[in-house]
């Protein structure tokens, strides 16, 4: 049975976010049951999303989400650069505004207990949608595969190792982290980088 995902993306601030969804769309394993952007001009981020699943022939919802912090400050990432490249690919222009938060919600409600969230940009959307989110990697100099290696781990559970603890979100969005075994959540701590990287590279 395809693995349900949401994808939560900031997608157009660094090039890892379009590889992720480029990869969960090309997953065959992959039931892509809905995308929600995040951070600033998040409906010309639904836009980039939608010419890459436009591009792979897919038909999948869209829905901007928040753009600012959870105490109503702009995003540090106020611009989408990437989204400026395009007008020149078939895109959705329109889209439900709103919804997003909505949109989780009641995605996850009618498949309960088989959606797997997945964020990869800032979790305000998730910090909406549940008062706690997954740990989300620092922006580092040079480009490296956080996002797609998040959606790997859906479908190989051996390509990270995890370590039990608690993940918190504070108001201005800082995300926390303290390891504890009986904690309610996993953070992945250990990579296997040459099973990530033929597990999800071999698909394209």
């Amino acid at each position: 049975m395809p693995e349900r995902i949401l994808l939560d993306t900031d997608i157009g601030s660094d090039i890892d976010d379009a590889v992720c969804l480029a990869y969960l769309l090309a997953q065959p394993a992959c039931d892509l049951l809905g995308i929600t952007t995040v951070t600033g001009e998040a409906t010309k981020r639904a836009m980039l999303a939608s010419a890459l699943c436009r591009v792979a022939g897919a038909d999948v919802p869209i829905r901007p989400g928040a753009e600012d912090t959870l105490d109503g400050r702009p995003s540090p990432q106020a611009l989408a650069h990437q989204a400026d490249r395009v007008a020149g690919w078939p895109h959705e222009t329109e889209f439900p505004e709103g919804d997003a938060v909505d949109f989780l919600a009641r995605t996850i409600r009618a498949h309960p207990g088989e959606v797997t969230l997945l964020t990869i940009g800032p979790l305000t959307n998730a910090a909406l949608l549940l008062d706690f989110a997954a740990v989300w990697f620092a922006e580092r100099d040079g480009i490296y595969f956080h996002d797609p290696l998040a959606a790997a781990t859906v479908f190989d559970g051996e390509v990270c190792g995890f370590t039990r603890g608690e993940v918190t979100v504070a108001a201005d969005g800082t995300t926390g982290w303290r390891p504890r075994a009986d904690g309610p959540h996993e953070v992945a701590t250990s990579v296997v980088p040459d099973r990530f990287f033929a597990g999800c590279f071999g698909l394209f």
